[in-house]
């Protein structure tokens, strides 16, 4: 399917179901329903690019919950590339499930602190301990049973089963201590002590020799029970076989995972929902290979290498890949991008481009390929800026009302859009390198986004809304396009004097680390801009570095809901580039008046200007 030259082509069988009935059962809008409608008859790879904010994730949830449903799998794997989308997804699909009252059985495959409070009581520790605590709460009824059936009396039953599973654990633990040279003394008279008692109140009359093993220890013990009721006339292999059902028991809660013995792959393989990462669940000891899906869903799955995708998809029946090639690519070392591109004479943008993208390119992708287009993430103004720039106008704006109390904003977030253009403080705003380092800073950037806060600081009713709204964990999210200025940025954060409750608002990180989220106000800090580029009309363009990839500038702009503040150059970037086409969206929002281009002399008067006007209200 992912090789052009095969020319495959895809199976599409009659409509299942009508794109009204999915618009009514899942409030699908009218695109989302005839994506979800296709790919419930694109047989065998069904693709779906959803833009920021088009809604993947209900479409992924409405896609696993129908199938499940209506018998068009009787089982599922959700992966993805980050352990965030996968959990957003599989929370999604137990919400369809919770109005329908039937709870699926899930299994949620990684490691527990990457797991959400929603997903833990579907993890795979906490099911497989709920599992032997349900199999030991019963333990004590299933031996009584067992030995019945052996036709041991009640009495000895009682005795053989205390000896089994709560004299021999305090046997071995005697033991232990035992072997430890320095091991704490008085802990082990203690329990030696409760041994003997535990021993006299059966009426088990005999005298213990610690230095015999442990097992030798068990058998004295047994010995003497049985010497206790020598009348009931009970068989040595009677006993041996009621023992032996209270070993498999104890195997049984004490060892089934092991390192060389796993309970996942049972879990995995009885789960109707199995969720995780396309790395986890690669692990060899889940033995996925082994456990056929009948549909396998990858999200991001324009984020994976090919490695990354192979993992689920080899798994599955019936695959839907859904991603978006227009946000973050694969990520790839640069120095094994270079020598794949070398050795196979093809450009870097080549090896980087992922498989999701290249079969989306084929007759394949053509025929089994369908788009969301309609975003309810970014106002207007920010929503036609992404797809002006990046998606070639085809998006469509579904929310105007904003997630702010806009009577709450500072005077300088009136726009949906302000870009801080620093041309004006000259070489002050170049990016700089750190000495020996490969990543870049911009410090007077960094001044004007610490400023900038202080500002919305001391907005008395900003930090009010910030204080009262439940909603977003982080109201504000600075995005920085390189490593240096996101650690530069956090490390003038914490000398800022800004106050605590200001501080928790604020969420720091790199584009890289930013798809999937969003947040009402992003402060976006470019970083490049120096006169390094190539010349265009007698004047140095500015060197774009990262910058020069679309995706990474797509991802960037379009986590903004509310408002967008971009600080960074505004002239100079090179024709045709991916930061000039953003620049000319964002020019065009100027002109509608939903957008202001501001130089840092008249920020800084703002922000006075607010302060004085806040000190005087509250007077």
């Amino acid at each position: 399917m992912f090789d052009p030259a095969k020319r495959r082509e895809a199976r599409i069988q009659p409509e299942i179901i009508s794109t009204e009935v999915l618009q009514e059962s899942y409030k699908l809008n009218l695109e989302q329903a005839r994506a979800l409608s296709d790919m419930l008859r694109i047989r065998p790879v069904g693709l779906l690019q959803g833009p920021p904010g088009t809604g993947k994730t209900v479409f992924i949830a409405a896609l696993a919950h129908f199938a499940l449903t209506h018998g068009l799998a009787q089982n599922a794997l959700l992966a993805s590339q980050s352990h965030e989308a996968v959990n957003h997804a599989a929370e999604a699909v137990l919400r369809l499930f919770d109005s329908d009252k039937k709870q699926p059985s899930m299994l949620r495959v990684g490691m527990e602190g990457s797991v959400s409070d929603r997903l833990l009581p579907y993890h795979a520790a906490y099911v497989e301990q709920l599992y032997k605590d349900r199999f030991r709460a019963s333990l004590r009824e299933r031996l009584v049973i067992g030995g019945r059936s052996l036709g041991i009396p009640i009495a000895l039953i009682d005795d053989l089963i205390s000896i089994e599973m709560g004299i021999r654990p305090l046997v071995e633990k005697i033991a232990e201590l035992e072997r430890e040279k320095l091991g704490d003394v008085q802990r082990l008279e203690g329990l030696r002590t409760t041994l003997r008692h535990q021993l006299v109140t059966r009426g088990i009359d005999i005298e213990l020799d610690f230095q015999r093993s442990t097992q030798d220890l068990i058998e004295d013990i047994v010995d003497g029970a049985l010497s206790r009721d020598a009348d009931l006339h009970v068989s040595l292999d009677q006993v041996a076989q009621l023992r032996a059902l209270a070993q498999l028991a104890r195997d049984f809660i004490g060892s089934v995972s092991t390192r060389t013995r796993s309970f996942e792959p049972f879990l995995a393989g009885t789960r109707q929902i199995v969720a995780g990462t396309c790395v986890g669940l690669g692990r060899s000891s889940l033995e996925l290979t082994t456990t056929p899906f009948d549909l396998v869903i990858v999200d991001e799955a324009a984020r994976c290498t090919a490695s990354e995708m192979s993992v689920p998809i080899q798994a599955g029946r019936w695959v839907v890949l859904v991603g978006d090639h227009a946000q973050l690519e694969p990520q790839y070392k640069a120095e094994v991008v270079e020598r794949v591109a070398a050795q196979l004479r093809t450009t870097r943008r080549e090896v980087v481009r992922s498989d999701f993208e290249r079969v989306f390119q084929t007759s394949y992708g053509k025929a089994a390929g369908r788009r969301l287009i309609k975003q309810y993430r970014m106002l207007p103004p920010i929503g036609r800026v992404v797809s002006t720039a990046f998606y070639e106008g085809l998006l469509e704006h579904g929310r105007t009302e904003m997630e702010i109390d806009a009577t709450a904003l500072p005077s300088d977030l009136d726009l949906p859009i302000v870009w801080i253009a620093t041309e004006s403080l000259g070489e002050q705003s170049f990016e700089k390198q750190p000495v020996g380092g490969k990543s870049y800073f911009n410090s007077a950037e960094a001044d004007l986004i610490i400023s900038t806060l202080r500002g919305w600081d001391a907005c008395e009713r900003f930090r009010h809304w910030l204080g009262t709204q439940s909603k977003y964990a982080h109201p504000i999210g600075i995005i920085c396009t390189y490593a240096e200025q996101r650690d530069l940025i956090r490390r003038r954060l914490q000398t800022a004097n800004l106050s605590d409750a200001f501080k928790k608002a604020i969420k720091i990180d790199t584009v890289d680390s930013y798809q999937g989220k969003e947040n009402p106000i992003v402060l976006l800090s470019l970083v490049r801009h120096n006169t390094d580029g190539h010349r265009e009309r007698g004047i140095a363009t500015v060197k774009d570095g990262f910058l020069s990839r679309p995706n990474r500038i797509n991802v960037a702009v379009s986590r903004a809901m509310d408002r967008l503040v971009i600080i960074g150059a505004h002239h100079r970037w090179a024709s045709g580039s991916p930061m000039a086409r953003l620049v000319a969206a964002v020019d065009e929002e100027v002109r509608r008046g939903e957008a202001r281009i501001e130089l840092p002399s008249s920020r800084q008067q703002r922000n006075s200007s607010d302060r004085a006007n806040d000190r005087r209200s509250r007077s």
